[in-house]
């Protein structure tokens, strides 16, 4: 027996979304924002570049002017994560930022 979609659809036209609930639907909106505002306060922060950031950079070995490409970074990461149509696919782009700041973290116990 093949399964067979109908006449003059597409395979995304044929799938069936369950529906949500408004619930359902503002807790997932919360969820997704609470990771964004968060990151876009930790790449705004890198801008005006204040005492505590550059102490960190300094501990960790970095150069201070890296503080402004990885603020840059980082803030569109979370521009393009904001973007519905681009969730998926700048998930990549925030795991890696996540693994840059476990990276930065594992050398710094090593010195």
């Amino acid at each position: 027996m093949e399964w067979k979609r109908p006449e003059g659809t597409t395979l995304l036209q044929s799938t069936q979304i369950a529906p949500v609930s408004k619930k359902a639907l503002w807790a997932g909106r919360i969820l997704s924002a609470v990771p964004v505002l968060l990151l876009l306060l930790d790449s705004v922060m890198k801008f005006p570049k204040p005492a505590p950031l550059v102490e960190a950079f300094a501990r960790l070995g970095h150069p201070e002017r890296r503080a402004l490409g990885s603020g840059v970074v980082r803030l569109g990461c979370v521009v393009l994560y904001g973007i519905p149509r681009t969730t998926v696919l700048d998930a990549s782009g925030l795991s890696g930022c996540r693994g840059e700041g476990r990276l930065r973290a594992l050398l710094a116990r090593r010195s």
